[in-house]
């Protein structure tokens, strides 16, 4: 028994379907590489955060670790002051809202890869490992804060979002008094 379906289909060898699939691939090819490129160029636009993998001549691994911290640093500080004008209005700021907790996230995935700088105090290596792994536990409930953040701005949650706000603020703060960071 046919069905419906197989009563379509062309003959495998048909020259038709090869050259139908060809010209859809050359059709689509163009179409796929430029929505890339746009997607590319969104993010770039975006700030989103820059990882290089090797230090620049004459830069060691440490400065640039700390470039890298201080920039990725920033850009969280950057999409805390404009989320707090965003969540004013949620419905109307949603895009903009969602797109600021996403460059914040991956900001915070940035700096979670990082070493941290070294206190001025001097540490054995047990308590400046200790220190690394409590940084990274904070930059861990930092996120959370962002994907509850992003569940809120979706659902358009004013008071979800006050809160989330609220929470980062004071991770924030907690971060900077038991890190010292600038």
């Amino acid at each position: 028994m046919r069905t419906l379906d197989h009563q379509h289909q062309p003959h495998p060898k048909s020259p038709m379907k090869s050259k139908r699939s060809r010209t859809t691939i050359w059709l689509t090819l163009p179409l796929a590489a430029g929505l890339a490129l746009t997607s590319f160029a969104a993010i770039q636009d975006q700030g989103e955060p820059i990882t290089p993998t090797a230090a620049e001549p004459g830069q060691s691994a440490e400065d640039l670790n700390h470039e890298m911290f201080e920039k990725n640093m920033k850009g969280l500080m950057r999409g805390q002051k404009a989320l707090r004008k965003l969540i004013a209005d949620p419905t109307a700021n949603q895009a903009a809202i969602m797109t600021t907790l996403e460059t914040m996230e991956k900001n915070a995935v940035a700096v979670y890869s990082l070493t941290p700088p070294k206190p001025e105090e001097e540490l054995s290596e047990p308590e400046w490992a200790l220190y690394r792994i409590t940084y990274k536990a904070q930059i861990v409930e930092m996120q959370a804060t962002l994907l509850r953040l992003q569940m809120a701005a979706l659902r358009t949650d004013e008071e979800a979002l006050q809160d989330g706000y609220k929470a980062l603020q004071a991770h924030k703060k907690e971060g900077h008094d038991q890190f010292k960071f600038d």
